[in-house]
């Protein structure tokens, strides 16, 4: 989202409208698609020339269960408010414009929940190449069986 900042002044630069979020910013994360992104708010350059902003973001994130790994729409909302005093990040000098995308974006990645999903649902217990171990089918690497031989002696030696 490119601002022209001829129209930031030191009045509010009204902001209310859809955003894409470009998904080259979400490919290393563990965000899967980012929908319907909509930022309500306002920029101000301040009397120290600092970009002061206060944007309400919300969305529909679309992350991995917890418990499946399946596709789960997250729905988040976020305020934001914060001054920026070094924006050169942002700022694009030949064209006097602020792209805020980033400054979005550093605020989306907030808001990924650590863990998503109902408790209920089975999870997953096997996929390309492993398989969920439990104390019931444990199964003893053929290579590793002769450490459990001296586990068993020390555990009789242990015992006596």
């Amino acid at each position: 989202m490119i601002i022209n900042l001829k129209e930031v002044s030191h009045q509010p630069y009204e902001i209310d409208c859809d955003v894409e979020i470009p998904a080259t910013f979400y490919e290393n994360s563990e965000i899967r698609e980012l929908k319907n992104i909509h930022v309500k708010g306002y920029l101000v350059l301040n009397y120290e020339d600092n970009i002061e902003y206060n944007l309400d973001i919300s969305g529909l994130m679309v992350i991995p269960n917890s418990f499946t790994l399946a596709d789960y729409p997250y729905e988040f909302s976020c305020n934001v408010c914060e001054t920026v005093n070094d924006f050169d990040n942002f700022y694009d000098k030949l064209k006097n414009t602020l792209d805020i995308i980033e400054i979005l974006w550093q605020n989306i990645v907030l808001e990924v929940p650590i863990q998503v999903g109902e408790s209920n649902e089975e999870p997953i217990k096997s996929g390309d190449g492993w398989e969920l171990a439990s104390e019931d089918n444990k199964k003893i690497d053929p290579r590793l069986a002769p450490l459990q031989e001296l586990l068993k002696d020390k555990k009789e030696v242990e015992d006596k």
